[in-house]
């Protein structure tokens, strides 16, 4: 009994910190050799802790089947914004974090066959049909056993509004996810696509977006360059992710009400307009 005892243990903790050496493979070009149907806009990898370099998968069972997805783990969507594709460089550490953090489904959506036109008109049009495939593919996983309550959708910049419409169509359905978290938005109102919708302001190009929380990093202008300050609010949000600093955020004129930054946002915290502030762009605290 004592053995079996010690080995669950064991076992415990070799599952909940075992996983501080793990490294996702993302490189130039591993996003990017999934097929794509003609009809289709976006690609879809997805990593596990087994899985660290990644399958590709469509909304067809047999992809999901073939690439182990299992249901009954929490399961991240990601979406690059715009000009950006699924293999750039903070791709990688995102997906590491998650990972390392906890025992999930981490799905990269690329669309850069659409993201990476200089027309942002055409690039913007593009994104609706993406939150379309998007929420085909979770659909597809609910059938295999995916909660709602397990759901959460991550976009950047433009692919904010590709998990908007995404969480908006599933929530149309019934099957509203739990968490979407925005980076640096686009300008849209985007409460109602999830139980808990965070908005994270690193500059001007998110001032006229708005969530169920919004929390505004050095009041929405990070640092003086415009581009680092947009870009910015995924590595804060890595940060959030594997810890280090506190990303407490208060309202105005309330030092107690409070909530934090990230992946540790709570759903009892505080909502409203937050505020917080980092060191710099490169160092958050």
């Amino acid at each position: 009994m004592l053995h079996l005892t010690l080995s669950a243990l064991c076992l415990f903790f070799l599952c909940a910190y075992g996983q501080s050496d793990l490294t996702v493979q993302i490189g130039k070009g591993d996003s990017q050799d999934c097929p794509r149907a003609a009809w289709t806009t976006a690609t879809f990898k997805i990593f596990t802790r087994t899985n660290t370099r990644g399958s590709c998968i469509t909304r067809k069972s047999r992809t999901l089947q073939s690439a182990k997805f299992d249901g009954s783990k929490k399961t991240y969507f990601f979406a690059h914004g715009w000009l950006q594709s699924g293999t750039d460089d903070f791709n990688g550490p995102l997906v590491q974090a998650l990972l390392r953090k906890e025992d999930a489904n981490v799905i990269v959506v690329d669309w850069s066959s659409a993201s990476q036109n200089i027309n942002l008109l055409y690039s913007s049009t593009s994104a609706h049909f993406v939150g379309g495939e998007v929420a085909g593919v979770i659909k597809s996983m609910n059938g295999l056993g995916l909660s709602p309550k397990n759901t959460n959708l991550i976009g950047f910049s433009l692919g904010a509004k590709i998990m908007q419409v995404a969480g908006n169509s599933l929530a149309g359905d019934g099957k509203k996810v739990a968490n979407f978290v925005a980076l640096d938005p686009v300008a849209a109102s985007y409460k109602g696509a999830a139980d808990l919708v965070q908005v994270v302001h690193t500059s001007a190009i998110s001032h006229l977006s708005s969530g169920d929380i919004d929390i505004f990093v050095n009041k929405g202008f990070v640092s003086v360059n415009p581009v680092r300050s947009h870009n910015v609010a995924i590595d804060i949000y890595t940060k959030s992710i594997e810890g280090g600093c506190g990303f407490s955020a208060c309202a105005e004129n309330d030092s107690k009400s409070c909530n934090r930054l990230g992946y540790g946002v709570s759903a009892t915290g505080a909502k409203g307009k937050l505020y917080m502030t980092v060191t710099s762009a490169e160092k958050f605290c």
